[in-house]
């Protein structure tokens, strides 16, 4: 159905019931229609946060933790950045810094929402980058597991 101002139903209006309790408001849907994501325990069926349950005596900020991840991404290899500009050209060394950049981030983000998983199946608080590897390749599938304690080293 369309309204008022004659603009064409949208696919919200078309697949909720059309009754009082699901107008939208301001752009708001009502609480009935809002997801509540909470991830649980598949044993216990108890929701498990990590974050909330993490003691932590000196927690990094958000200033340390950009100053980690910039010390991680250019450390002394930013040295090198002048002889690598000069081998490549301005042109290639721009759009490979762009692209290497963009790698780096994706991995980054992968191990990260790879710990999000492992939190909540392990029911661990915190992991370093040896326990994600070793738990990641022990939970894996079964020619994985031989090589869950040496993934600590590599």
């Amino acid at each position: 159905m369309a309204d008022a101002n004659n603009k064409p139903p949208t696919e919200l209006d078309t697949f909720l019931p059309q009754d009082e309790t699901n107008t939208i408001k301001d752009g708001v849907l009502p609480a009935k229609y809002k997801v509540q994501v909470a991830p649980k325990d598949v044993e216990e069926g108890k929701p498990f946060n990590p974050f909330t349950e993490r003691k932590v005596d000196n927690p990094t900020t958000d200033c340390d933790t950009l100053t980690h991840l910039l010390k991680a991404s250019l450390g002394t290899g930013i040295l090198a950045m002048p002889v690598a500009f000069k081998n490549a050209g301005l042109l290639v060394g721009i759009i490979a810094t762009i692209f290497v950049a963009f790698i780096c981030t994706h991995c980054a983000y992968i191990l990260v929402k790879c710990a999000h998983v492992l939190y909540h199946k392990t029911r661990r608080t915190e992991m370093d980058f040896a326990d994600v590897a070793e738990i990641a390749f022990s939970m894996g599938p079964r020619w994985a597991t031989k090589l869950a304690k040496p993934s600590r080293v590599c």
